[in-house]
């Protein structure tokens, strides 16, 4: 949907196929080797950063681009929905008063009987 031109496509892709890409990093990297991983982190992230491991190398093109998606997306949709669920929150208030109990995050709770430890 985002096209081959879109940055965070060409940053995965990296001038390849889907699947070539999507070969390339899993017959590539070592991440899958629980004892590298164990190996990597001791290392600290100095040597993380250093990496060459395909899929490490993949994480560091996307980053920048990342953060900046979760920026727009905080800035674009988490602040309007925020005001959207205070005005819905006032709403049912003034329409319910106190005889609805609060609900926080508009989940339903259900209860089928205490829970013991």
């Amino acid at each position: 949907m985002l096209g081959p031109n879109d940055a965070w496509v060409r940053a995965v892709l990296n001038g390849s196929t889907p699947e070539e890409a999507a070969k390339y990093y899993v017959a590539n990297t070592k991440l899958g080797n629980p004892d590298y991983r164990k190996a990597l982190i001791g290392s600290g992230a100095k040597e993380i950063f250093a990496s060459t491991d395909p899929m490490i190398v993949m994480a560091r093109r996307i980053a920048g681009i990342q953060d900046s998606i979760r920026l727009w997306y905080e800035k674009n949709i988490t602040g309007i929905l925020a005001s959207a669920e205070e005005a819905i929150g006032k709403c049912r208030f003034a329409v319910y008063g106190k005889a609805l109990p609060p609900d926080a995050t508009f989940t339903l709770r259900l209860s089928y009987g205490q829970v013991k430890g």
